[in-house]
């Protein structure tokens, strides 16, 4: 009735996609990999540390955005600098023939500037899909787009539990690689088309 449906479709196949991408790249599979890699327990509590404290780049959003008047173009291409570090880097770092501390020095940094790219993007992509949700239309759209989310999330958690599992019991592996690192590059090769379908 208000001449955005298509526009609420759009944000729904994207919070979709956004939800399935953190299920690939996040939780159990980042720490999979960072085990994987060598890092020990104090390492990831800082990863973690540094994730939840890099949300305070959401302060200099307004500042950065005022600036640009066409703000659509650089949170796009914002998103996609923050996939390829999260997808790409992220996954590549740890098959690299360096040595495994210099690997985890890279990590933090990479992980460092992939989170601040990210939380000062976020509100400005929130901002713009809120034009296409008027009030009395909120209620039903989250309602929709989170039980949606949350099922998916399980699904694709599961089969990519299963993957992983199947991998490390069989000892498969692709090119000398751990059997954990090579699941792990699977899944996020999947979540590297996600992201390319979500920036599409």
């Amino acid at each position: 009735s208000d001449g955005c449906a298509e526009s609420r479709r759009g944000i729904l196949g994207y919070n979709v996609i956004t939800g399935l991408l953190t299920t690939l790249t996040a939780g159990v599979y980042f720490t999979g990999l960072l085990l994987a890699m060598g890092a020990s327990e104090n390492y990831i509590g800082y990863t973690t540390a540094i994730t939840s404290f890099s949300g305070l780049f959401q302060l200099l959003t307004p500042l950065l955005l005022e600036r640009f008047p066409r703000r659509k173009s650089l949170l796009l291409a914002a998103k996609i600098i923050y996939h390829f570090l999260n997808i790409v880097v992220i996954g590549v770092l740890p098959i690299l023939p360096i040595n495994t501390t210099v690997k985890l020095v890279l990590f933090m940094v990479t992980l460092i500037v992939l989170n601040a790219i990210n939380h000062i993007a976020t509100p400005g992509i929130s901002a713009w899909h809120m034009q296409s949700l008027p009030l009395e239309k909120r209620g039903h759209f989250y309602t929709v787009s989170n039980t949606g989310v949350a099922v998916l999330n399980k699904i694709s958690a599961f089969l990519a539990g299963v993957l992983l599992d199947r991998f490390e019991a069989d000892g498969t592996s692709l090119f000398g690689i751990s059997p954990t690192i090579t699941a792990i590059l699977l899944i996020r090769a999947a979540a590297l088309i996600f992201a390319a379908i979500e920036c599409g």
